[in-house]
């Protein structure tokens, strides 16, 4: 008898203690998740509207992520698509020291962006021809898998017209 009655109280013990956890974990996972608010904002360098397609005339278009906390730092990527656009190339300067890096495929990862700064990112792209309009689109995101509270302004796309 007296070894049923520590068998019991040994699995409601485990039970409570594995109940404990769980809540514990769950609650820990859940404000482990939510990080800074990203926002991009982009504009066509010197203000062009359109240009020639099929030509190689170039286009530059420059973007910039603020990151809206005033306490968290956000490891970000600029994450680049494009529509009717041949890249170029990328400017990906480094957060820490502004040193011109290479992307990664179509994105540029610059660092770690503190709380309440900004950083910058560009691309150089051409329009093929037979197209009305080349756009590029550049959303941000934070690396550390963070979910952003207010991702509705992560990206911006910005469209020039193309000409014969």
């Amino acid at each position: 008898m007296r070894i049923r009655v520590l068998v019991r109280v040994s699995t409601v013990l485990a039970t409570a203690a594995t109940a404990a956890v769980i809540t514990v974990s769950s609650s820990s996972q859940a404000s482990a998740t939510t990080g800074p608010d990203l926002s991009m904002t982009g504009s066509v360098v010197s203000g062009v509207k359109s240009v020639e397609g099929g030509t190689g005339q170039q286009l530059a278009m420059s973007f910039v992520v603020k990151n809206n906390s005033s306490s968290q730092s956000a490891d970000i990527s600029f994450n680049f698509t494009f529509g009717h656009a041949n890249v170029q190339g990328y400017i990906c300067p480094l957060v820490s020291n502004h040193f011109d890096i290479n992307p990664d495929g179509s994105s540029c990862e610059p660092g770690t962006l503190g709380a309440g700064k900004s950083s910058g990112a560009s691309v150089i792209v051409v329009a093929p021809s037979g197209v009305s309009s080349t756009s590029v689109k550049a959303c941000a995101q934070n690396l550390s898998g963070a979910i952003d509270p207010v991702s509705s302004n992560n990206c911006k796309t910005l469209t020039v017209a193309v000409v014969v």
